[in-house]
């Protein structure tokens, strides 16, 4: 029986952060988005995966990404933890819990509203045509994200099952966030 009474937002944050550390996780913008959403939902809580183009002011860099959103803060493990150079990957800011970049411990310099005339790319642009299913499904995943969500879930003393994750989350989509 889960006991989300006694589970707090930063236990479900915190297990994802050392998985993402742990696993030298990186790049996987696309994949802990998922997990965490999947996770805040469980606890009751009312997240929204979102898709888009995100702008670093101190870096003046653009890139696709997906992230958390809930009561207008920004939860987002994996932009801490982007791509290698080599892979277009870049270094703007550290993880980012309630809009805070935990590096700096201050509000992120990092614009979540941002829309650019090309739009996003690839393979951004079919994640954010797939339910949770078929992202799950698709090459452009390294993980299982159902069994890496039973995982991180086991850490924070949820006890969480694969197919009923499935069953439950499966055909939910990313939002896309655009600028009107």
């Amino acid at each position: 029986m889960n006991n989300t009474n006694m589970i707090s937002l930063e236990d479900i944050y915190e297990s994802m952060l050392d998985y993402v550390v742990d696993n030298n996780f990186t790049g996987a913008c696309h994949s802990t988005s998922a997990t965490m959403y999947i996770l805040l939902s469980e606890l009751g809580l009312n997240p929204k995966l979102k898709i888009g183009e995100v702008f670093s002011y101190s870096k003046k860099v653009c890139f696709d990404h997906s992230w958390i959103e809930m009561d207008n803060h920004i939860f987002d493990v994996a932009i801490g933890y982007p791509q290698p150079p080599e892979l277009g990957g870049q270094y703007v800011c550290g993880p980012i819990f309630n809009s805070i970049d935990l590096s700096t411990v201050q509000d992120s310099d990092v614009c979540f509203r941002y829309q650019t005339t090309e739009g996003l790319g690839e393979p951004a642009l079919s994640v954010s045509r797939w339910t949770l299913q078929e992202y799950n499904d698709s090459e452009d995943t390294d993980i299982d994200i159902w069994d890496v969500t039973v995982l991180i879930g086991s850490r924070c003393k949820l006890d969480l099952n694969r197919c009923s994750l499935v069953e439950k989350y499966g055909s939910i989509q990313r939002e896309l966030v655009i600028i009107e």
